[in-house]
């Protein structure tokens, strides 16, 4: 594995249910990197959620769009 020097946040944003396993795919991928995703899985459900997904693309360093 190669070593990457800076931590990065990485938003991952796509459709959810007809693109999984290429959301999958991505967040396997910066893991391995040992870079930090973000994306809606790991969010709490509840009636915040668009709340919580505006706050995450704003902080993060890298947005993906699939």
């Amino acid at each position: 594995m190669t070593e990457h020097p800076q931590h990065l946040e990485i938003f991952v944003s796509s459709t959810v249910r007809d693109l999984a396993s290429e959301r999958e795919g991505i967040r396997d991928l910066l893991r391995d990197w040992g870079m930090a995703d973000m994306s809606m899985e790991g969010f709490p459900a509840g009636a915040a959620i668009l709340d919580t997904i505006h706050r995450s693309i704003k902080q993060a360093d890298v947005f993906i769009g699939v």
